[in-house]
């Protein structure tokens, strides 16, 4: 190729090196820090509803999607930064959560379970009647 047909095939290409980092033509901001943004919204989105609720599962699901934005967040920061042992702590990170959810649906599950044993309990009548009814009476 010819110089100015090198020049020219190098300014179609949308991605430039900056610290490291491919810059994109959107803001001119690092891929990795758009990811963080995105996510840092997402986790402000999910805060939210942790704090509004309104039921123990709607909060249980936002602790959730935190604890795995936490993850995402941390995995987007090791490649970002090139230290692949932070992949290491996000997938803790990640193994953790899914444990707890799990403890948490189990609590949900015997609290649900609970609460329709003593509902039943309530409803049923407390003193059998009597056997011997009026057919019994001759």
């Amino acid at each position: 190729m010819s110089a100015p047909a090198e020049q020219v095939a190098e300014s179609l290409v949308p991605e430039v090196v900056v610290r490291g980092h491919a810059e994109t033509p959107l803001l001119g901001l690092p891929v990795y820090d758009i990811a963080l943004i995105l996510i840092g919204v997402c986790m402000l989105m999910a805060t939210l509803r942790l704090l509004r609720g309104p039921t123990l599962a709607d909060r249980v699901i936002a602790l959730d999607l935190l604890a795995f934005f936490a993850a995402g967040a941390i995995s987007i920061v090791a490649m970002g930064s090139q230290r692949p042992e932070l992949l290491m702590v996000a997938i803790v990170v990640a193994l953790l959560t899914f444990m707890s959810t799990a403890a948490f649906a189990l609590y949900i599950e015997r609290q649900g379970r609970e609460a329709e044993e003593h509902r039943d309990a309530a409803a049923a009548p407390s003193d059998p009647p009597p056997e011997g009814g009026p057919a019994d009476a001759r």
